[in-house]
């Protein structure tokens, strides 16, 4: 790999172009998602997810929603998610890039060797609103380590604003969420913020396994 700091648009310009949207239950909200060929995708099983960033002028709680993406990728039992010590800076140079756009090619490799990491999970948040109605878009890709390519992406926008958004958290509250009863019933997922991201990270995260 190069030394330089690789674009991160890179990564996501043909994200539009070469993601395809995946079939979907009665209810439930089509999600815009790539997947690279089994030959690239079967050596990625150990990962790291790296710290979430925001679009410009967005402002969100960036560690708790990086929170549920690592539980919702842990939920799919397809890796290994290796977390990042709490007392360690070994990401600040990958952070630092990210929020310039780019990736930092040699913070990824030491990171890839001392962890023994097959790829990284980066997460983008592309719109943000934690007040009534909640509204979250969220961009999650996973590059290999081994190859430097982008493996899988999925990217969706889910504003409960909408019917279609509505029907969704109901669909994912039926099928996913049953056994928690809750006086709010489905409805909880609206009011909680994180419980509402929690249900858009595993909707992204579930275009893994289809």
């Amino acid at each position: 790999m190069s030394r330089s700091c690789a674009p991160l648009w890179c990564l996501a310009a043909t994200f539009g172009l070469s993601a395809c949207q995946m079939p979907v239950a009665p209810g439930q909200k089509p999600v815009n998602t790539f997947r690279a060929d089994h030959a690239d995708v079967d050596g990625v099983r150990r990962v790291m997810v790296l710290p979430v960033i925001a679009e410009a002028g967005i402002t969100a709680p960036l560690d708790q929603l990086r929170g549920v993406v690592v539980d919702e990728l842990t939920k799919l039992q397809m890796f290994e998610v290796v977390p990042l010590p709490d007392d360690t800076d070994e990401d600040e140079a990958v952070y630092s890039a990210l929020r310039r756009g780019q990736l930092a090619i040699d913070a990824l490799v030491a990171l890839g060797r001392r962890y023994r990491l097959d790829g990284v999970v980066l997460g983008t948040i592309i719109s943000y609103r934690a007040y009534p109605p909640a509204h979250l878009g969220m961009r999650l890709q996973m590059l290999s380590l081994h190859s430097g390519a982008r493996v899988w992406a999925a990217e969706g926008q889910y504003d409960a604003a909408e019917t279609a958004t509505l029907d969704d958290v109901q669909n994912y509250a039926r099928s996913y969420l049953a056994a928690e009863a809750s006086m709010h019933g489905w409805e909880i997922n609206l009011m909680a913020p994180t419980r509402f991201a929690a249900f858009v990270a595993h909707r992204l995260v579930a275009t893994w396994r289809e």
